[in-house]
């Protein structure tokens, strides 16, 4: 501070002068009894114009406001409450600036002159939180495993959110700032939820179908078709269509075979063989999905075989003498399954004898004694009960004449045995 002295004054009047300062500005000068020795101090401030109340919203730009232009008189400038966040003197320049949101409060500011003089005026300040939405709903998305990822910008679907994320998390979807990303390794049907939240905490949501398919492929054999089922006819044969791979899933279509030509109306699952011993049944598949060529696999065949049935014998064996030889005429065989095999057991006397070509070599040639020839012919295929044929000739050496042309034949009937001249 710096004083005038006046030519002629007293300086030694000075030394009980006090100074007053408010704001490092002169305020007044008082004497030793506190009279001011300024005969015209500042005027007090006066509020010239008023502030107008504000409603802000977190996130615009700051205002400020020159509050030389709000009072007169005033050199510096005071507000409460002074912790408000955002709301700042600097100067004669009050500056609210918005940066979270608050519920309406009343500022005061104060203009001051040196003199410690004050003048006051009040507004109500209200920050709002920005008005968070859904400006385009997500879209839903369809794929395919190994195109391209796909990434969605979420600020052009959010409007004033500062963060997002995403559930369910770790399937694929994955946010970055407002990036987010649909990543396109792995087949999935599933629904995501973004949410977005505001610089207030506030949250909105949107929903967006994500389905990620195989590439489209034609059919393909995995595994090739079999038959189930026993060989004899009239069982019921199971097929096994085997398996195929293919995108869309391929479908299945069946067709028995005879000896490799297809059955009409043979399709179904099961296939009944009755009546068809003797034939080879397969099976054919073709697998299609409305891609490429239909996949066409054949199992190996199957030879059906008859039923087994026990043997039976038709007409009478019979022993009978031609010359000197005794002649065993087998019985037919006139059923049985697989085809019978027929044994021969022969005796004279009881005793075994050879036969060859059904003949038994000089067998009519008469003996000291009878002769008495048996034979017993069995039909056996494995199919209980064998079927079996007895005949007998007997040789009376009183009875018979010397000639061997001359010979009565024998043979076994059922009303017993019956002598033929030869």
């Amino acid at each position: 501070m710096s004083l005038r002295i006046i030519d002629g004054l007293n300086i030694q009047l000075f030394d009980t002068i006090t100074a007053v300062t408010f704001g490092m500005q002169p305020a007044a000068l008082l004497d030793a009894q506190g009279n001011s020795l300024i005969s015209n101090p500042p005027s007090a401030p006066q509020v010239i114009s008023p502030i107008a109340d504000l409603v802000e919203v977190v996130g615009v730009s700051p205002i400020t406001i020159d509050l030389v232009t709000r009072f007169s008189g005033a050199t510096h400038y005071a507000i409460s409450p002074t912790n408000m966040t955002g709301v700042t003197v600097a100067g004669a320049i009050l500056t609210v600036n918005p940066t979270a949101a608050a519920a309406r409060r009343t500022v005061t500011v104060t203009g001051i002159n040196p003199a410690g003089a004050s003048a006051s005026l009040t507004f109500a300040l209200t920050i709002t939180a920005p008005m968070l939405t859904v400006t385009a709903p997500l879209p839903d998305q369809s794929l395919r495993v190994g195109d391209s990822n796909v990434t969605i910008d979420l600020s052009l679907h959010f409007a004033n959110a500062v963060t997002y994320a995403v559930s369910p998390a770790n399937q694929g979807v994955t946010i970055d700032g407002t990036v987010l990303t649909i990543s396109t390794a792995a087949a999935r049907n599933a629904s995501y939820t973004v949410t977005a939240t505001d610089i207030a905490g506030q949250s909105v949501t949107d929903a967006f179908n994500l389905v990620v398919v195989l590439a489209t492929f034609a059919p393909a054999i995995v595994t090739q078709p079999t038959i189930r089922g026993g060989p004899v006819a009239g069982s019921v044969l199971s097929a096994s269509p085997g398996a195929a791979a293919g995108n869309p899933t391929p479908k299945l279509a069946r067709r028995w075979l005879s000896d490799g030509v297809l059955i009409a109306g043979a399709t179904k699952s099961t296939f009944d063989t009755t009546g068809r011993a003797g034939q080879a049944i397969s099976l054919q598949v073709t697998w299609s999905n409305g891609v490429g060529s239909p996949a066409v696999a054949t199992s190996p065949a199957l030879m059906i075989t008859a039923a087994t049935t026990a043997p039976t014998l038709g007409t009478e064996g019979m022993i009978a003498i031609d010359g000197d030889d005794i002649v065993l005429t087998a019985p037919l065989v006139t059923a049985g399954y697989p085809a019978p095999t027929v044994t021969l057991t022969a005796t004279r006397n009881g005793s075994p004898i050879t036969v060859i070509d059904g003949r038994f070599v000089g067998g009519a040639i008469p003996g000291d004694t009878e002769q008495v020839y048996a034979a017993r012919w069995t039909a056996a295929n494995g199919t209980l009960p064998d079927a079996v044929q007895e005949a007998v000739l007997t040789i009376d050496r009183a009875d018979l004449p010397a000639s061997a042309e001359e010979l009565m034949k024998y043979s076994m009937t059922a009303d017993g045995f019956v002598a033929v001249p030869a």
